[in-house]
């Protein structure tokens, strides 16, 4: 009867797993600290993440970096509304170049600038987020003459 039990037991907890789904932790892919952020790139299933002191800055699909972003950065097109012959726009901030890497795609005669301070989001958003340092058409990155 004890036998009985522990394999009913058992069969309920793995029910219980399979229903809910076996949680696998995302894969640090990436961590350093920058004079800036304690840097960390997460991947898991198939998404990418970057986190700066524990907060989530930017997500991407692997398979397709144009998706998998988070929604608000939907809301950086509209300007458009307004204005459609744009040719020129300032980023403060990279992060992983979710912006940039949807405007170079949608709007490829735009020229896009982008400030960032630190080196280490910049090294980081070109190996681990499809964001090429070199842009066609006069796209730039700037940095601190320090760097």
């Amino acid at each position: 009867m004890t036998m009985k039990r522990i394999v009913q037991f058992a069969r309920v907890v793995s029910a219980g797993w399979f229903w809910l789904g076996v949680h696998c932790p995302a894969e640090i892919v990436f961590e350093t600290t920058s004079p800036y952020h304690h840097i960390r790139v997460l991947e898991e299933q198939g998404i990418r993440t970057l986190s700066f002191d524990g907060s989530t800055e930017t997500r991407m699909s692997v398979r397709n970096p144009l998706q998998g972003h988070f929604e608000y950065t939907e809301y950086f097109h509209m300007p458009w509304l307004w204005n459609a012959q744009l040719t020129n726009v300032l980023m403060i901030g990279l992060g992983g170049a979710s912006t940039q890497r949807a405007y170079q795609h949608y709007y490829a005669d735009l020229t896009v600038e982008t400030a960032e301070i630190d080196p280490v989001v910049v090294r980081v958003a070109k190996d681990y987020y499809s964001f090429p340092i070199t842009w066609r058409r006069g796209n730039s990155l700037s940095l601190p003459a320090s760097v």
